[in-house]
């Protein structure tokens, strides 16, 4: 259509990117929360004027990439490609954000991977040596999602030769396996198109696929083989997806998180999933975030419940592999900015994290008390910690006229006068001190 040549020739010749995919929801919360009357339908409205004034400050560039479109529904192709053979060559790296995948996985205290600017990396020494594992041929910057099991599986879905393509490895990065997922020139394979990934073991993959502008289907794969092979499901919105078996998964809708929904068939049917309300906070609005499992049964879900005036976290844990869940605990309300959420780390069953701020609020009997640490200079996302001492975490910054509330232009070239910086920070003492690992090859 006459309006899609328009767009892409506009998008050709403005070159700006979409703001950070969370930052319609973080709007939505600052509108609710500046808002003297109660929340009711007409939020709506609201939300509308405050995203005109976020589309004023992006450009009309951004207006254009926001038009819906419509792309015809991609099939997968089971075809597995030849054993793509990982690059050697080493340099000195720094970190870059990708849109709706992780950049760093901290398996253990030794074993970690991180994705940078230029390369994939791995470490066996937590962060002291680093091993270029990038495919040959490979550019970073075309990966739309990624996924780290453990320290020898993991999958990166990237535009590559024509096609979304499914990077799959099984020694660590010395060997990479590829499988057609889409074809190219799809909304599915714009630079700004996440891909999110998820595992469930060894075999049991999803791949939820969802394009760069604003238009109304995603599409979902899963995988029994590894990744050898996909089949086409179908999902409720675009948006991440977190399984705890082969069978059990969840997800959420809304640019708010505001419904959940989950599945115990794999992906094949979804269904709305209706927690209740903590005593006392009734009339706050909820935003899911995906439950972490610390085994097969035991899973903890974080839940954001804002209010007109203030915020805060509800903890519900389940043990019976998310068939039911109960509120266990609920932070005191942290702030009156919810455009600040904090980042959430399940650890273990016992052991919760919550990085606000300049403060890291931490739970070892499952929220019935808390200790605040405070920190400097500490991570802005991504918190991973696998135990209570060790932990990584990014830390990013910007320098110069990079946009309004956060200047993050994902996966896109931000304007000229913006330059940006993603920093690995780690820490062995709970997240009291924080220093900056450097990511240079050996």
């Amino acid at each position: 259509m006459i309006e899609d040549l328009i767009r892409d020739r506009m998008h050709e010749a403005l070159d700006i990117a979409l703001p950070s995919p969370d930052l319609e929801r973080r709007v939505v919360a600052a509108v609710r929360a500046h808002s003297e009357a109660p929340i009711r339908p007409s939020w709506r409205l609201q939300v509308a004027a405050a995203l005109a004034i976020v589309v004023l400050g992006l450009g009309f560039g951004a207006v254009l990439r926001s038009i819906r479109h419509s792309v015809p529904n991609a099939l997968a192709s089971p075809r597995p490609s030849p054993t793509v053979a990982a690059n050697s060559q080493s340099s000195s790296l720094s970190p870059i954000h990708f849109v709706g995948t992780s950049t760093l996985r901290l398996i253990n205290r030794s074993h970690g991977w991180a994705i940078t600017t230029t390369q994939i990396l791995s470490t066996s020494d937590g962060g002291l040596h680093w091993t270029n594992r990038t495919p040959l041929g490979f550019s970073t910057s075309s990966i739309r999602g990624a996924f780290f099991l453990d320290n020898t599986h993991a999958w990166l879905a990237a535009a590559a030769n024509g096609s979304l393509v499914l990077y799959r490895t099984a020694d660590g990065g010395m060997s990479w396996t590829t499988s057609r997922l889409a074809p190219l020139n799809t909304a599915y394979t714009e630079r700004s198109a996440p891909a999110y990934v998820d595992f469930a073991d060894s075999q049991h993959g999803w791949v939820v696929m969802v394009c760069a502008t604003a238009c109304p289907f995603a599409e979902l794969y899963r995988t029994t083989d590894g990744g050898v092979t996909w089949v086409k499901l179908s999902i409720p919105e675009g948006n991440p997806i977190r399984f705890a078996s082969p069978s059990d998964g969840w997800t959420y809708t809304g640019s708010d998180h505001g419904q959940l929904y989950v599945t115990h068939d794999a992906g094949a049917s979804w269904q709305s999933e209706h927690l209740a309300s903590p005593p006392g906070f009734e009339t706050w609005q909820p935003g899911y975030e995906l439950p972490t499992f610390t085994d097969r049964l035991d899973g903890v879900l974080p839940v954001q419940l804002l209010s007109q005036k203030a915020f805060t976290v509800s903890f519900y844990v389940t043990s019976d592999g998310g068939r039911t869940w109960r509120s266990k605990q609920t932070l005191p309300a942290l702030s009156t900015s919810p455009m600040e959420l904090p980042e959430i780390d399940v650890v273990s069953t016992n052991l919760w994290i919550a990085v606000y701020r300049n403060q890291i609020l931490r739970t070892e009997d499952r929220g019935q008390t808390w200790s605040a640490v405070s920190t400097s200079g500490g991570p802005t996302s991504e918190v991973d910690f696998v135990n209570g001492q060790a932990g990584w975490g990014r830390m990013e910054r910007s320098e110069g006229n990079c946009g309004i509330v956060d200047g993050v232009f994902p996966n896109g070239t931000p304007p000229q006068n913006c330059k940006q910086f993603a920093d690995l920070l780690g820490t062995t003492d709970g997240g009291r001190t924080w220093t900056k690992i450097d990511l240079v090859t050996s």
